[in-house]
């Protein structure tokens, strides 16, 4: 039996001869394989997905001392877990349960190897943590992205721009040397990819974007939205597609910038700790779900969820054998759809993604309302600037409009929408913030995190 803290852990085992034996089934896993399997039957596809979550739970049970201990709290091993469903006898993972399986792998004072590459997560429920994967899961990552893009048809050769947010670094008149070598590298970057780093807003970018010309825009709706409201009526840039990711697309904003743009918005849904986990394919409607490469469940009050129901995302990578991630809790709340999409495809869907598990305002009569029914209901005000919600209580919340002058009718319509959507038990005041508002602003601050800022 290995306990915690024992000697026979991960890093005491020869993890090469582990992983080839283990993962001999992924060799398979190329992007022949993944175009294949989002058309195969559900019933085959179910079948793959079921020995991976075998091979995956053996090797985590055998070699991490974090995943033996819970199969053996929950007083059972990998040979009884039968089926997809019955992986529900073992707990969830929590995000603080990330920290404690990290320093299992990689102990204080002990260097990872090179092949290994670490990835800290955003930190918005909390501190950052860190995940890590190998070389072969980070190529995994790339495949699963590839075939996403195949689905709108997005090729190679296609100039990809990126837009991110970066805080302002401060001004000095020696560049370290950190600074000179990204430099360098940045003239040296890949001619089809670019990535392009804003501070404050889009008006920063638009020359060099203009120069790159891209073929597909990629960032957050916030940013994308600075992007359309910067160039104006003479913009240049006449991208075939957008893809939205990174927090939540309402239906106001995606049809702004399809009409501004002349261009679809696709949506992709994923995270840090995974990589792409959800995309809209050309029908743009629901979101197919990488089921090849992960398992998804889909549960409320600890019970698995019917299609059409909300419920909170539990996601177990099937590909990342450095730190098995197994029953993690996302944080997320999402509509599980009904795998009926128009393209054909057998990969699971979910409807919508309704937004941060802990960002649901919760009424008085008990009922609830997800941030994106929020976001849907503000974006929809006319010429509406960029606005947070902070609630300051269960029944009270301050809505911040990053605004210099005072709009009346912006304050009514505002007012108005909010109180239709919490049925008149919330009291909002409206605060205009007379500072220039950058680029990266969270929309939602629950109640928790506003009392303790």
């Amino acid at each position: 039996m290995v306990l915690w803290g024992s000697k026979r852990s991960l890093h005491n085992v020869n993890r090469s001869r582990i992983l080839k034996r283990n993962v001999m089934e992924f060799n398979q896993l190329d992007m022949q394989s993944l175009r294949r399997n989002q058309w195969i039957k559900k019933e085959e596809l179910n079948d793959i997905q079921f020995r991976r979550l075998k091979a995956l739970l053996l090797f985590a049970f055998k070699n991490i001392p974090f995943h033996h201990y819970n199969f053996g709290r929950m007083g059972i091993s990998p040979d009884e877990i039968k089926n997809q469903r019955e992986l529900v006898k073992l707990s969830p993972m929590s995000k603080e349960d990330l920290d404690m399986l990290g320093r299992q792998i990689f102990p204080s004072g002990r260097k990872r190897r090179n092949s290994i590459r670490e990835i800290s997560t955003s930190g918005t429920t909390g501190f950052p943590s860190k995940v890590y994967e190998d070389e072969k899961t980070a190529r995994y990552r790339f495949l699963i992205r590839r075939r996403a893009n195949e689905a709108i048809r997005i090729e190679l050769w296609d100039k990809i721009a990126k837009i991110f947010f970066t805080y302002p670094k401060p001004v000095s008149n020696q560049m370290k040397l950190v600074d000179r070598i990204k430099l360098s590298l940045s003239k040296v970057r890949q001619h089809y990819t670019r990535a392009f780093y804003i501070t404050y807003s889009c008006s920063e970018i638009i020359n060099e974007l203009q120069r790159f010309e891209p073929d597909v825009i990629e960032a957050q709706p916030a940013y994308l939205v600075s992007l359309k409201n910067d160039l104006g009526q003479n913009s240049k840039i006449t991208p075939k597609a957008l893809i939205s990711n990174g927090s939540l697309l309402s239906k106001p904003v995606k049809r702004e910038l399809e009409s501004f743009f002349g261009a679809p918005v696709y949506d992709f849904y994923g995270s840090r700790e995974f990589g792409l986990l959800a995309w809209q394919c050309n029908e743009r409607n629901e979101y197919h779900l990488n089921s090849d490469t992960f398992f998804f469940e889909f549960v409320r009050d600890g019970n698995p969820c019917s299609p059409g129901e909300r419920g909170s995302l539990l996601v177990t990578s099937l590909i990342n054998y450095t730190m098995p991630l197994i029953r993690y809790e996302v944080g997320d709340t999402v509509v599980l759809g009904d795998n009926d999409c128009a393209c054909g495809r057998s990969l699971p869907t979910i409807k919508s993604i309704e937004g941060r598990n802990i960002e649901f305002l919760h009424l008085a009569d008990g009922s609830i309302v997800s941030p994106r029914s929020i976001i849907n209901s503000l974006d929809g005000v006319r010429d509406i600037p960029p606005y947070q919600l902070v609630c300051m209580s269960a029944d009270e919340a301050i809505i911040k409009i990053f605004e210099r002058k005072v709009d009346e009718l912006l304050i009514s319509n505002v007012l108005s929408r909010l109180q239709e959507i919490t049925k008149g038990q919330m009291k909002f005041n409206v605060q205009f913030v007379q500072e220039e508002p950058r680029a990266k602003i969270r929309t939602i601050i629950p109640f928790e995190s506003a009392a303790i800022s």
